[in-house]
């Protein structure tokens, strides 16, 4: 008798209890980790789903806004102790005469009205002047909280830098062996980002090479209708740059002029105050 002959057939019954057998093993094997995100991506920055009709949806994930909102946050290069400040958090308790509190409530306001519309303002590059002869009078701090107010409400990428520190950094690629970049990719960056935020605008030693460098940028900024900030302890007439870069500049921005008080001397006195009353209650 054949081999074929001696199998006994397998009954429906039978099969049904090896596809269990089988279905019952696997389940005890140990699933691979392919889902790490605890948001619920694989990974891949976006959630897929099936609408009603059969289509498959991708919705960002929660990980990807958090990776994007991280990138812009480095890129932007904000100062360590203006970083997170938002508008909300900017008080005009911290200024001592009635104006600058007036004035402050005023800025405030023009400020918040400025980014509801800032997709306009994208369309046409104008920008902010922030300005006061006083020092210390929270240009930078307001600055700095406009930047992190685009970045995070606006989904906008920002660069900030000061004035000399752009200069610097120019000076810095000239050395083959330390840079960090060319200067034409230092120059690109700060003439393709959304919004450029030129802090202490004028407080760098003026030169034909700073002149021709701000030029440039500013130009190619102003061509391609690209918002930039700045803050400056000089009015947009008295700023010691060249006239070509500060009619540009004047087209491109609005003036706000804040108010002419030190608020970096009353801070620090009462850090002073808090400070000793500290130790007296130690």
């Amino acid at each position: 008798m054949s081999d074929i002959e001696n199998q006994v057939p397998v009954t429906e019954f039978e099969q049904l209890l090896q596809e269990l057998e089988k279905s019952h093993l696997t389940s005890l094997q140990p699933k691979p980790e392919s889902n790490k995100c605890p948001y619920g991506c694989d990974e891949n920055g976006f959630i897929w789903t099936t609408a009603q009709n059969g289509t498959d949806m991708a919705k960002e994930c929660v990980c990807r806004k958090k990776k994007v909102e991280s990138k812009r946050i480095t890129f932007a290069n904000i100062p360590d102790a203006f970083k997170g400040m938002m508008l909300e958090n900017f008080h005009n308790d911290i200024y001592r005469q009635d104006n600058s509190r007036r004035d402050i409530n005023i800025l405030l306001k023009a400020i918040r009205l400025y980014l509801e519309q800032i997709e306009s303002h994208k369309a046409t590059g104008k920008g902010l002047y922030i300005y006061s002869d006083v020092k210390g009078s929270g240009k930078t701090r307001m600055a700095a909280s406009i930047a992190n107010e685009l970045m995070k409400n606006h989904d906008t990428r920002v660069k900030f830098a000061t004035s000399s520190k752009i200069v610097q950094e120019i000076k810095n690629t000239f050395d083959k062996e330390t840079r960090s970049c060319t200067q034409s990719e230092l120059i690109s960056a700060l003439c393709t980002a959304e919004v450029l935020i030129i802090d202490d605008f004028g407080i760098e030693k003026i030169s034909d090479f700073v002149n021709e460098n701000f030029y440039n940028i500013i130009n190619e900024r102003y061509n391609n209708n690209k918002i930039t900030i700045y803050t400056s302890n000089y009015s947009q007439q008295d700023l010691p740059y060249e006239d070509r870069i500060k009619s540009r500049v004047k087209e491109k921005t609005f003036i706000l002029h804040f108010p002419e008080e030190s608020v970096r001397d009353y801070i620090a006195d009462n850090d002073n105050v808090n400070l000793i009353n500290g130790l007296r209650r130690n």
